[in-house]
């Protein structure tokens, strides 16, 4: 029975709600911490931006950036893809698509994974730089997370990540449960023991979550939090 050692947590729509950490979501976390589950930070976002997340929250698991391209624990960084391939990716975005997106401000702090903003509906955005990125470059691909629009290497992924960290940790993928909302985190769930989606996720990830909370966004990992720490078996969620 696999005792559950940790959560591969995603960011953005999973522990957010309008972009910002709610102090319920804060106790949440360190509650889990507190029960001897270390919380994996996983998300699209630069590595920056998650080990500072990581530090003032007082999180002990390894950060798992740019979806799987950046995996930090203890001071080491493990960069993973073709930068080159994902910065040539990225000038052909910048050149042919302005009208339709923009840089995000982390890019140049981004090593494999580039992000961009959606200037129209990110629907309509996404799918115009899937079409241009994946019809030109073979190797590429192209998630929508609901947030902002990521280019990179479909080698590179959450689940990628994940066995990274587990392997940096000492854990088995049994041991970990994935908790997300969007197309990003499929790959995560596949790697996971067990795995949790909010309410407001892709019907895609609900297909494949073990368990679908009844809780949006913040609320939701809230009650994901709880539900996990009552279970501590993965194979009882």
């Amino acid at each position: 029975m696999p005792l559950i050692k940790a959560v591969a947590l995603d960011v953005d729509k999973t522990i957010t709600e309008a972009g910002t950490i709610s102090p319920p979501v804060l106790k949440a976390l360190r509650k889990l911490e507190k029960g001897g589950i270390a919380v994996i930070l996983s998300s699209g976002n630069a590595l920056p931006v998650l080990t500072g997340l990581k530090k003032y929250v007082g999180l002990s698991g390894a950060v798992i950036a740019e979806n799987g391209g950046i995996v930090y624990y203890k001071g080491r960084i493990v960069k993973i893809g073709n930068r080159e391939k994902a910065l040539a990716a990225k000038r052909l975005v910048v050149e042919k698509l302005a009208d339709y997106v923009e840089e995000s401000w982390q890019n140049p702090y981004r090593y494999s994974d580039f992000a961009f903003k959606a200037k129209v509906d990110i629907e309509t955005a996404a799918r115009k730089v899937r079409e241009l990125v994946c019809s030109r470059m073979k190797e590429m691909r192209v998630y929508s997370s609901g947030v902002a629009i990521h280019v990179g290497e479909k080698s590179v992924n959450k689940g990628v990540g994940l066995k990274k960290a587990c392997g940096l940790m000492g854990l088995s993928f049994s041991e970990v449960v994935a908790v997300g909302d969007s197309e990003v985190d499929e790959s995560m769930f596949k790697v996971a023991g067990a795995s949790i989606a909010v309410a407001n996720a892709v019907p895609r990830l609900k297909a494949l979550a073990d368990v679908v909370t009844s809780c949006r966004e913040a609320e939701g990992f809230i009650e994901a939090a709880n539900y996990i720490l009552r279970r501590r078996y993965t194979h009882r969620l």
